[in-house]
């Protein structure tokens, strides 16, 4: 990517740094190079129980991404307890749409509403719910929830709680035990690791029916051969995520602000929300009278790669239903691009972005 300047590491972070290990056999298998694959597997599995504050490594369940594991948890848990559901409104499409399949089913499914800014308005559940659904971090406009106090809201119904971590691991301090989450979801990309490897956390004694049924891997959640070089690979990118996490949220504080103050004084754009709710490592943009697809192509010129909003739903022609429901203006809300940062991130490449802004607004 060094002929770019990169600003999209929330669609996926660079993966240069974490070598694929060699562990071919297969975990399952008997013989040596079996058990040393297995060895490998487990010691990843304990990594990344430490990493996200879990108790026991059964509680972690490898899968092939974050989307595989919010249907997972959104499916198993609901099919289990068979009660009323509540999602965030304006949660990944990964979550959104296992929700909107439960309802198909006939469950009872309430959509939770947002401010202005992303924050959950309320969290009165209904005594009938038996699972809440929301992202601990929004990866589109960065608001981050109060996930414990939501949690303990949920418990006091005698709900489940499932949170999509995927924005927020790696990024600031995640303790699925302190934070009392039933369920949550992790992707590896996102911090660093090829694609195609994530995890589940399923807290002891959830009640869960598994969606992939198969030889009884993974104590029977999720069949099928286990990504042994992936998950140690996402081993691997966890360990050096949360090494350096302090200094980088530091520095991508120090980013985001010069950025907001630049951009507070060029007309016609602005933030979206109020950044004091928000992850330092996104900043969300709305420009009056603008398309987003026209605006990645202009930035595209001066080298500089940003998006539209989660390369999951770019295609979307419609505007994002994260945007419709914080109640952006109808003459901002199709020229919206998100700014993600990562570690290799410089404060000349934010000084680049603002002088592109600068001839674009022109």
């Amino acid at each position: 990517m060094s002929k770019y300047i990169y600003l999209d590491t929330a669609a996926t972070a660079s993966s240069s740094k974490f070598e694929v290990a060699d562990n071919f056999a297969n975990p399952n298998s008997t013989h040596a190079a079996g058990r040393d694959s297995f060895e490998a597997l487990e010691h990843a599995r304990e990594t990344m129980m430490t990493a996200i504050g879990a108790k026991r490594p059964s509680e972690i369940v490898f899968t092939s991404g974050a989307t595989e594991a919010n249907n997972m948890a959104i499916f198993g848990i609901a099919r289990a307890t068979r009660g009323r559901v509540a999602v965030c409104a304006i949660e990944h499409e990964s979550s959104l749409m296992p929700a909107q399949e439960l309802k198909n089913e006939g469950f009872d499914v309430d959509a939770l509403s947002v401010n202005k800014n992303g924050l959950l308005k309320n969290s009165n559940f209904n005594k009938d719910t038996k699972l809440v659904i929301v992202q601990h971090a929004n990866t589109e406009i960065g608001t981050i929830q109060n996930i414990k106090s939501i949690a303990e809201e949920a418990h006091k119904v005698g709900a489940y709680i499932h949170s999509d971590m995927v924005g927020s691991f790696g990024r600031i301090p995640v303790n699925v035990e302190d934070m009392g989450v039933d369920s949550a979801s992790f992707s590896g990309h996102k911090i660093g690791t090829p694609k195609g490897i994530g995890m589940l956390y399923l807290r002891s004694n959830t009640p869960f029916k598994p969606l992939i049924y198969g030889g009884g891997q993974e104590r029977g959640l999720r069949g099928g051969t286990q990504n042994v070089a992936l998950a140690v690979s996402q081993e691997k990118a966890a360990s050096y995520a949360l090494k350096d996490m302090a200094e980088l949220e530091s520095h991508y504080k120090k980013m985001k602000q010069y950025l907001l103050d630049e951009i507070s004084n060029i007309e016609g754009v602005r933030s979206t929300i109020n950044n004091d709710y928000s992850l330092s490592n996104i900043c969300h943009l709305v420009f009056k009278n603008k398309e987003s697809e026209t605006l990645i192509l202009q930035y595209g010129k001066y080298g500089i790669v940003v998006s539209g909003g989660p390369a999951c739903s770019s295609d979307e022609k419609s505007p994002s239903h994260v945007l419709r429901e914080i109640g952006v203006p109808q003459d901002e809300i199709y020229g919206a691009i998100r700014l993600s940062f990562g570690p290799d991130t410089t404060i000349d490449d934010i000084k680049a972005f603002i002088k592109a802004t600068k001839e674009i607004q022109k």
